[in-house]
């Protein structure tokens, strides 16, 4: 299952592994897993940088199947950094991938 950023009509950034739900040849929804709110949150200097948290998003519902989310719901997709990807995997498949180093 890919990851992926979904952004919520409502405003939320989540990241998810997700698969398409289908209606014939058209993408009705999506079914997520192990979705996270992505949250900005203050640095040591109290201002919002660029520094992010990820947060269990539903976190009272079963969701041992994943969660059906209807694509009209969802602005648009997008890949995530790779630094948060990295977060992302290591907290739900402990897999890291190591960032590509080029030397001069």
């Amino acid at each position: 299952m890919p990851i992926k950023i979904l952004k919520m009509r409502t405003g939320e950034e989540i990241i998810a592994s997700i698969t398409e739900n289908f209606t014939g040849e058209t993408v009705t929804g999506y079914r997520i897993k192990n979705p996270c709110s992505i949250v900005p949150v203050p640095g040591k200097d109290g201002r919002y940088a660029g520094n992010m948290a990820m947060i269990p998003w539903m976190a009272t519902a079963k969701q041992d199947s994943g969660l059906d989310i209807p694509a009209d719901s969802i602005l648009f997709l997008a890949d995530p950094i790779t630094t948060l990807s990295n977060e992302y995997n290591e907290a739900f498949r402990g897999l890291v991938v190591p960032e590509l180093k080029l030397s001069t």
